[in-house]
């Protein structure tokens, strides 16, 4: 799987997930906040087997869930749009923790902020 984000002149922070399916955009109205949380919700899983983030957008949530076994990491994220239906897939991976945990780190790190 792989990450790039992105600040929006909104304020907006948007994250572009490429993984077997496809390219997928997720997106939180609010790039502060949600940078940190999901760098906060990657800190967690040193010390702890599951951890997850939820971004808040316009019309709808993404909620990123993370679940280390051994030297594996499973990612699924989440579409929340409401009571009913509930939630949509929209990205899964499982691949070495390492190498998904170094790949996010470095993506939120180079976050681009919007042209003035």
């Amino acid at each position: 799987m792989k990450f790039s984000f992105e600040s929006s002149p909104g304020g907006r922070l948007l994250c572009r997930v490429e993984d077997a399916d496809g390219a997928h955009l997720i997106a939180s109205s609010e790039a502060a906040p949600a940078q940190a949380e999901l760098m906060a919700a990657i800190q967690d899983l040193d010390t702890s087997p599951t951890s997850e983030c939820y971004w808040q957008d316009d019309a709808c949530g993404y909620r990123w869930l993370f679940r280390r076994q051994g030297e594996t990491l499973k990612l699924a994220i989440l579409r929340i749009t409401g009571v009913c239906p509930g939630y949509q897939h929209v990205a899964w991976t499982e691949e070495d923790a390492a190498r998904l945990l170094g790949a996010l780190r470095a993506a939120l790190n180079q976050v681009s902020q919007p042209c003035s």
